[in-house]
C-alpha cells in the first residue's frame, strides 16, 4: 500500500509538473493531454470506491472519467493529428461543448429519476417522525441542514434516522413532527415527501437548464459551422 501511494503522489506531481512546463515553454497542446488523463484515473477510481461501497453517487466518477478521456484524446488529436485535423478539433470545440452538456444532464436525469423510483418502491411504510436536531454544514457562508428523524419502533424504543442529505430547502424545524416512508432495515434510506419534492423540482430544474443550454449550443454552433 505504502509503495502505490508513492507511486500515485509521484504519478499526480509529474502531471503537474508536467502541464506547468508545457505552458511555460509553449507547448499547451499537452495540458489537455495530462489533465484529461488526471481526471480519467481519478474518475476511474472514484467509481470503483463507490461501486465497492454501494454507494449511489457513482455515476459522479463516469462522468469525471469519461470527461477525462475526451478532453485527453482533443489533446492527442490537436499534439499529434496533421494540421486539418488539429484544426477541425479546434473547429468542433463548441459543438463537443454542447453535445456534452445536453449528454452530461440528461444522464444524471435519467439515474436520479431512476433512483428515486427506487427509494419509493422500497420504502412504503409510512411513520410518523419528530426532528430532533439539525446537523449543520456550512457552504460558501451558507449553513446547509440535514434533519435527524426520530421514530418509535415497535418495542417503543426510539431509533434515529438521517440520510446525510443536506440542503437549504424544506427542512422541518426541531420538534416538527412529518410523515415519512422508511423499508424497515436502513437508517439511511427513508423517503420525506415534503423535503424531498422540493429539492427534487429545484434539481431538476437545474439540469433541465444545461440539457436546453448544451441543446441550444449543438444548434447554434453546427449553424455557424455549416455557414
Amino acid at each position: 500500500m505504502v509503495v502505490i501511494s508513492l507511486l500515485v503522489i509521484v504519478w499526480f506531481g509529474g502531471s503537474v509538473i508536467g502541464m506547468t512546463t508545457a505552458a511555460k515553454s509553449g507547448e499547451t497542446t499537452l495540458v489537455p493531454i495530462l489533465l484529461g488523463q488526471l481526471f480519467a484515473v481519478f474518475g476511474i477510481i472514484g467509481t470503483c470506491v463507490a461501486l465497492s461501497d454501494k454507494a449511489s453517487g457513482w455515476w459522479v466518477g463516469v462522468i469525471v472519467a469519461v470527461a477525462g478521456f475526451i478532453t485527453a484524446g482533443y489533446g492527442i488529436v490537436i499534439h499529434f493529428g496533421s494540421k486539418s485535423a488539429a484544426q477541425a478539433a479546434m473547429d468542433s470545440i463548441p459543438t463537443a461543448a454542447g453535445i456534452g452538456m445536453a449528454a452530461v444532464a440528461g444522464f444524471i436525469l435519467t439515474i436520479t429519476g431512476i433512483q428515486n423510483n427506487k427509494l419509493k418502491q422500497a420504502c412504503i411504510r409510512e411513520v410518523m417522525a419528530t426532528c430532533v436536531e439539525h446537523n449543520v454544514r456550512m457552504s460558501n457562508g451558507h449553513a446547509l441542514i440535514c434533519p435527524v428523524y426520530e421514530v418509535r419502533n415497535g418495542d417503543g424504543e426510539p431509533v434515529r434516522y438521517c440520510k446525510n442529505v443536506y440542503s437549504r430547502m424544506g427542512n422541518p424545524e426541531v420538534d416538527e413532527q412529518r410523515s415519512i416512508f422508511i423499508d424497515g432495515e436502513h437508517t439511511d434510506r427513508y423517503v420525506d415527501p415534503v423535503a424531498d419534492k422540493v429539492n427534487r423540482r429545484f434539481e431538476s430544474f437545474v439540469w433541465i437548464s444545461v440539457l436546453t443550454g448544451g441543446i441550444v449550443l449543438t444548434v447554434v454552433s453546427l449553424i455557424v459551422m455549416g455557414a
